[in-house]
């Protein structure tokens, strides 16, 4: 049954209130029934509205909602390694064409193809190059769209959900153990100043006076369940229903702002109870709450976090980000995560965001093994950081092979015009030197380096129809084992 509240009023105010209304308009008896029915529906209603936010309120806050149940299948990022998206697909089709069109435009510039004539291996060789450039510009178009949604992902994780890592490991301390933590490392406590800076960012913007909310916000003591109470009652009973009842998004401000003193305060309230006992993970616990800020340190220097123009072009990225490094930084990932998989050691020189996301990554998952599952959202999210962080690795790389095949389309034109004007086809026989004129050391860089590109192209959408190919038996695999 309903205890009869609702945020900060029972319904016998509701009522008071509304006999209030009726003698100082000094409705008839009629006007007071229908008035009456009318309230008692909406208490019903509001009533239903306050016990949904209690249940999602509270299953957030513990990650037993079905939504967070819901990103174990499928991932929450996409994955070229399980999930294969159709992006896949499509880095594949359009490498195979690439590597299929260059060939052709190789081919085209000998002489014995084309009966020796100039005039036919030109045309020929600029067509297959012109078609080139549409389908490797579209890979890259492709490729850094996919890129830039694992950035968004990777982003996110670090701004909102590694906080909520940190909160979750605070909370499974012992209160003996958070008592040594300094306020300003106290994640509780950080949530509420952001939600607070947040909410006085947005009055500033819509030209809202908050000066009460400031002055009751600045009169209390975050570390006081009395005053913390007090502070979240004004939110309840005077900020949101009264000053604020019109301002829709700085309602919504201070309904986080309130989420983040409940938490707080249930974590003060605990502290009461518990007193100073500790519990046998607490060192471990610990341990993982101080590698919490180091870890954000690393991963926030290898966000991408700049504009996009043109639509799939980020801009404002470091050198060690850029596509022409793209295949050296993965690199580094395999060979640390190799290392770090196959012989348990750290590759510190190089020292990749990779590894120290699969290192933290594993510190959660046995504390969450040990702790009974407590810990169960923030492994997940740490696997699926990690896969972000490699899938973008891997689409990069793609980037960089699609850009060359797309500077080797012009150079293969330009080898074209080239020979229409001298008249000659394109030979190149022999070693590099001095022997060879200036052009046809030119069309020995174009063969042979149209030749490589190719070649690589055609090698990594092999590998991509193989992994498909494996993805489609295991689905085929898996529908076999449904019942008929």
């Amino acid at each position: 049954e309903s205890d009869g509240t609702l945020f900060s009023t029972t319904k016998e105010e509701w009522e008071h209130d509304v006999k209030r209304l009726f003698e100082m308009s000094k409705a008839s008896a009629e006007m007071q029934d229908i008035v009456m029915e009318y309230i008692d529906r909406a208490y019903r209603v509001a009533e239903i509205l306050h016990r949904s936010y209690l249940l999602a309120r509270d299953e957030h806050i513990e990650g037993k909602r079905f939504s967070s149940e819901a990103e174990n299948e499928p991932k929450s990022t996409d994955s070229l390694f399980s999930s294969f998206p159709v992006e896949a697909q499509l880095f594949a089709g359009g490498l195979e064409l690439s590597a299929i069109l260059g060939a052709a435009a190789l081919s085209s510039t000998q002489g014995s193809i084309t009966g020796n004539s100039v005039k036919t291996a030109v045309g020929i060789t600029i067509e297959f190059a012109l078609l080139n450039i549409a389908i490797s510009f579209g890979t890259m178009t492709n490729v850094s769209r996919y890129v830039n949604r694992q950035e968004e992902f990777r982003t996110d994780f670090c701004r909102t959900k590694l906080l909520g890592l940190e909160r979750m490991l605070f909370k499974v301390l012992s209160s003996s153990k958070r008592s040594e933590i300094d306020d300003d490392s106290n994640p509780l406590i950080k949530q509420v100043k952001t939600a607070y800076d947040n909410f006085s960012k947005g009055a500033t913007y819509y030209d809202t006076n908050f000066d009460e909310v400031k002055a009751s916000y600045e009169s209390t003591h975050l570390k006081d369940l009395k005053s913390l109470e007090a502070f979240m009652e004004d939110v309840t009973s005077n900020f949101i229903p009264k000053i604020y009842q019109k301002e829709a998004y700085l309602k919504d401000m201070l309904v986080k702002l309130y989420a983040a003193c409940l938490e707080l305060a249930e974590v003060l309230e605990n502290d009461e109870h518990t007193g100073q006992e500790s519990y046998i993970e607490d060192e471990a616990t610990y341990a993982a709450f101080r590698r919490v800020p180091k870890f954000t340190k690393h991963l926030e220097n290898t966000l991408q976090t700049g504009p996009i123009v043109h639509g799939f072009i980020r801009k404002n990225k470091r050198m060690s980000q850029w596509a022409i490094f793209a295949p050296i930084r993965l690199l580094f990932f395999v060979i640390g995560n190799f290392l770090l998989k196959g012989f348990s050691l750290r590759c510190f020189f190089i020292d990749p965001i990779s590894t120290e996301i699969k290192i933290m990554g594993g510190v959660v998952t046995a504390l969450n093994a040990s702790l009974g599952n407590t810990l169960k959202k923030g492994a997940y999210d740490l696997r699926e950081l990690f896969h972000a962080t490699m899938e973008s690795a891997i689409g990069l790389t793609l980037f960089f092979v699609a850009m060359w095949v797309f500077i080797f389309s012009f150079l293969i034109i330009a080898n074209g015009i080239g020979s229409a004007i001298r008249n000659e086809n394109t030979t190149c026989q022999g070693q590099l030197g001095s022997e060879k004129d200036g052009y046809q050391n030119f069309q020995c860089v174009v063969v042979e380096g149209g030749a490589i590109i190719s070649t690589i192209s055609g090698l990594i959408a092999l590998s991509f129809f193989i992994r498909m190919f494996r993805h489609q038996r295991k689905v085929v695999r898996a529908i076999n084992y449904l019942p008929s």
